[in-house]
């Protein structure tokens, strides 16, 4: 009966008290924090199960980088599209991914105070310098927006044959992300022998590319603050290759 009371003698009073709630604590949604979705501080007792859980978040950081790359792709095919949004979407999951670089490799740490074998500890070292490279791929896809920003900024476009040039070197480096990606978790054995081919290709038309660029440079075809932004942006691409494939050789265990 006291119950039945004090709800009847409330119930009038929900949607003020809940309007005052809204008030006092600050919505969710306003306070988007990155936050690791598979480890937990309980796990570390149990190293291949932590060790499974870091894969995991390993796995997410990848798909993070993954889709700043898609926003960049999306950008140079359309450059009309660069605006604001984009570039707070592009911020955001920068910083997504370096909170996870770090959180990481600190549990990382914290999880080599456990007693473990010889290959756990080498699985370990290799785990923190995996994500490393995650986050230097993040760092070049905001380098690589920045340069499209400042390339729109000075009213500078690239024509069709430059767009293209960069819409495929770009489109392999998405092909080695995914690749990774779909073998984070349970590594294949023929992952690095694609890995090695992605990458030998990416080098191999960055400098085709290059070489091409200077000539028209040379023929005086492009601008040189367009040819030397041009120039960068193959080179950004060309270094998210060489991050990928130090993730391919990590995760495959030949480093």
């Amino acid at each position: 009966m006291f119950n039945i009371i004090n709800t009847s003698i409330f119930l009038p009073f929900v949607t003020p008290l809940a309007w005052l709630a809204r008030k006092i604590v600050p919505d969710q949604k306003d306070q988007k924090r990155p936050v690791l979705q598979y480890i937990d501080a309980h796990l570390s007792a149990s190293i291949p199960l932590a060790l499974h859980a870091v894969r995991q978040e390993i796995k997410s950081m990848t798909e993070d980088v993954s889709d700043m790359l898609d926003i960049v792709l999306q950008v140079v095919e359309s450059p009309e599209s660069n605006n604001a949004k984009l570039a707070s979407t592009i911020a955001n999951i920068e910083h997504r991914v370096d909170y996870l670089e770090k959180e990481i490799t600190e549990y990382l740490v914290q999880v080599t105070q456990a007693e473990r074998s010889f290959h756990e500890a080498r699985e370990i070292a290799g785990l923190i310098a995996a994500v490393n490279d995650i986050e230097r791929m993040g760092d070049h896809c905001e380098m690589l927006f920045r340069l499209l920003t400042k390339l729109s900024d000075q009213k500078l476009q690239y024509d069709e044959e430059e767009r293209q040039q960069l819409l495929e070197l770009g489109g392999i480096v998405r092909k080695f992300l995914h690749h990774i990606i779909g073998n984070i978790e349970h590594p294949q054995m023929e992952m690095i022998v694609r890995a090695r081919a992605l990458e030998e290709t990416i080098n191999k038309k960055r400098k085709q590319m290059r070489n091409a660029h200077i000539q028209r440079l040379n023929d005086q075809r492009t601008t040189v603050i367009g040819g030397l932004i041009f120039i960068d942006m193959l080179t950004s691409f060309e270094k998210m290759g060489d991050h990928t494939f130090n993730l391919a050789i990590i995760l495959s265990g030949e480093r």
